[in-house]
């Protein structure tokens, strides 16, 4: 007895439209937006550009979360992979995807050391060191 494909293999002529649209909201969900705003390049020029391209294309290195009652402040350094410099970008978190930014800047000369201390000892004391956020950065330029 010999059996036969009665009912032929097909793929679906949607198939792979299907895939591309799954893989564009699984893309979608996993950006952070972040809302710039002008006083960071009117108060601190190039460092404020340096920081920004900093975290838009290496991430978030270590964060720091202000101490309440400003807990939704968030303290984003990147580390410039070829100079070894920090940089800090101040967030305060609209919900789970979504910041405005408050300042970004070079704090510290951009040493860690130094970075650390500051924001352990000075005035934000109590705050605590969190996970860095993951996935990629949706900078949105001011008005």
């Amino acid at each position: 007895m010999t059996y036969t494909d009665v009912f032929p293999e097909k793929r679906s002529p949607s198939g792979g439209a299907f895939v591309f649209i799954a893989l564009l909201v699984m893309i979608s969900v996993a950006t952070i937006t972040i809302y710039l705003q002008s006083h960071a390049t009117s108060s601190h020029g190039d460092d404020a550009v340096q920081a920004r391209n900093c975290i838009q294309n290496n991430g978030v290195w270590k964060v720091y979360q202000e101490p309440k009652p400003r807990s939704n402040i968030y303290h984003w350094l990147c580390m410039d992979p070829k100079s070894s410099t920090i940089f800090d970008m101040i967030v305060e978190k609209l919900n789970e995807m979504t910041y405005q930014e408050k300042t970004a800047f070079k704090p510290k000369g951009g040493r860690w050391e130094s970075i650390r201390r500051w924001l352990e000892m000075g005035e934000n004391r109590g705050g605590s060191w969190v996970n860095p956020p993951q996935g990629s950065f949706n900078l949105i330029p001011p008005p």
